[in-house]
């Protein structure tokens, strides 16, 4: 027994995480590794007699409170529940580490003992951001690029339907139809910002009678029109 121990200790000391035992009956952590003195900024004392709650970030990545979520993933583990998630830790410098947690259950008489690890993932998230702003960056400017090839290529078609809705007007005057019978838009969205945008299309989706729209914002025109036309 007494070697299965030593043998356990020098393998938590050598591990690249933080590692703490934890007593879930006596909520108590037994033991930490060096590089939890080390990831937390304090000694092995101070990190037993604080606990780990201590050095939460009160934003947690699932969004959940704090001692909710530590009470219920500890309760899955001692269930015998295999966890990984993350966390967000201020150590003692004041720094804040995006960390990944995993908890098991140790086999141990007592069947209370829980190994609590944390890796420090900081780095991992940073990139990732990065990654994923990238991606963002390269759809927008794809989608520009998308977008003014296609109004080079309709352009002609929307000049002359454009001809076509601006003599439709005309004609509507000298015949029955009042103005407020039909409405005419020729590309409304252009230049609008997104609270006008809504707006308008509260206002036409509203609109009593007819609405004849010209127009390649396709959100937009979803949006309000029961026919569409495509050119």
């Amino acid at each position: 027994l007494r070697t299965s121990e030593e043998r356990f200790r020098i393998l938590n000391e050598h591990a690249p995480d933080a590692i703490f035992l934890y007593d879930y009956k006596k909520d108590f952590i037994i033991d930490a590794n060096k590089n939890a003195e080390l990831l937390f900024g304090c000694s092995r004392e101070e990190l037993i007699k604080k606990g780990f709650v201590y050095f939460y970030a009160q934003q947690q990545p699932d969004e959940r409170p704090v001692e909710d979520s530590v009470y219920d993933n500890i309760k899955r583990a001692m269930a015998g529940e295999m966890l990984t998630f993350e966390r967000i830790i201020r150590n003692m410098n004041q720094q804040l580490i995006h960390c990944e947690v995993r908890l098991v259950k140790m086999p141990s008489l007592k069947g209370n003992i829980l190994r609590v690890s944390y890796l420090d993932i900081t780095k991992r998230k940073a990139a990732e951001k990065l990654i994923l702003k990238t991606v963002i960056d390269t759809e927008e400017k794809e989608r520009k690029k998308i977008a003014g090839n296609l109004h080079d290529d309709i352009g002609p078609q929307l000049a002359g339907l454009n001809m076509y809705v601006s003599t439709l007007s005309r004609k509507l005057k000298d015949t029955e139809f009042e103005s407020s019978q039909m409405c005419i838009r020729d590309r409304p969205t252009n230049d609008l910002d997104l609270e006008t945008v809504e707006w308008l299309e509260y206002y036409l989706s509203n609109f009593d009678n007819t609405v004849l729209v010209v127009s390649h914002d396709r959100h937009f025109l979803d949006s309000i029109c029961t026919h569409i036309v495509d050119i």
